[in-house]
């Protein structure tokens, strides 16, 4: 965290070895910080105090994670692989976090609760990368004109 004066006041060491996405809430409540090795730590943006670590998807080369889990079941072993969580979005209307992967996964937690995050919904294979996610506000309408 940076002052006024853009001197470093708090920091944390997150324990990852890189970190690729942040996002927040709506009321600024949580960080969401998306990380290698399919690691998604959520902290509490005023203290900075880490509050859950997500489960981490299936390991790289299995995918068979179910809908409403609460726990992956996956044979895990210390050679397992995973992909990195490169973007997180936060739905907060929903209470949910879109997490994309660096091998193509997306994966829909729900984040109501934090002791008893689940899967909501897995896209676990998408033909081409994904370079974005952007929230859409539902009163947002296109204009379409003809000439």
């Amino acid at each position: 965290m940076f002052n006024s004066e853009r001197k470093l006041t708090k920091w944390m060491n997150i324990k990852v070895p890189r970190a690729f996405s942040l996002d927040t809430d709506i009321s600024k409540q949580y960080i969401f910080c998306a990380c290698a090795d399919g690691i998604l730590r959520i902290f509490n943006s005023q203290t900075l105090q880490h509050i859950v670590t997500i489960q981490k998807p299936p390991p790289l080369g299995q995918s068979s994670v179910e809908t409403g889990v609460k726990k992956i079941k996956v044979s895990n072993t210390k050679l397992s692989k995973y992909s990195d969580v490169v973007a997180v979005i936060a739905d907060e209307v929903r209470h949910r976090i879109i997490l994309v992967y660096s091998d193509k996964m997306v994966f829909l937690w729900d984040v109501n609760d934090a002791k008893k995050v689940s899967v909501v919904r897995t896209f676990l294979s998408h033909n081409g990368p994904i370079h974005d996610i952007q929230k859409v506000n539902p009163n947002f309408s296109i204009g379409l004109s003809s000439s």
